[in-house]
């Protein structure tokens, strides 16, 4: 019986001597992604030494929408390949304040391009996720005068992307 209370002794001095680590968030795919993988090496953000990043972020898709002074936004995620490409059959909309926004997003993809994300100097696959928003506003117009054609203006490309 001492022999017993004296190992239970050591055991609990044991794992109270021990230094707790503080906890350190995983770097790592979410569970609900991992299908994005496909069998191929897949990496977060946070794995790569560099990561992707779009090369023509003033390229967005034409939005026809038959609303005025509304704000939509959209959040994509997908997988950017070794070469900069989309890989437009993973992308799914994560959220959007309008379905229809988030599938012209979804359908301008492909005309996306991407510095591809490295890890220790080698390109690698990156999981990506990407925002937009869009507003839309009514500007009044004077009628034109003479033989002056009317105008209308578009969106600036160089112009930030807008807060919903």
């Amino acid at each position: 019986m001492r022999r017993l209370i004296l190992g239970a002794f050591i055991v609990l001095c044991g794992c109270a001597g021990q230094k707790r680590q503080a906890l350190v968030p995983m770097c790592g795919i979410p569970t609900a992604d991992s299908a994005f993988g496909g069998g191929m090496p897949l990496y977060a953000e946070c794995a790569v030494t560099r990561k992707a990043v779009l090369l023509n972020p003033a390229a967005h898709p034409i939005y026809p929408t038959p609303r005025d002074n509304q704000c939509f936004s959209a959040t994509l995620r997908f997988v950017v390949d070794s070469t900069g490409a989309p890989e437009t059959a993973t992308a799914r909309v994560v959220r959007s304040t309008d379905f229809a926004f988030g599938q012209s997003l979804l359908s301008y993809l492909p005309h996306w391009h991407y510095r591809p994300a490295e890890l220790e100097g080698h390109h690698v696959r990156q999981l990506v996720t990407e925002s937009r928003a869009a507003t839309t506003q009514v500007t009044a117009v004077s009628a034109p005068t003479g033989r002056g054609r009317g105008s209308r203006s578009s969106p600036d490309p160089t112009a930030p992307t807008p807060s919903c």
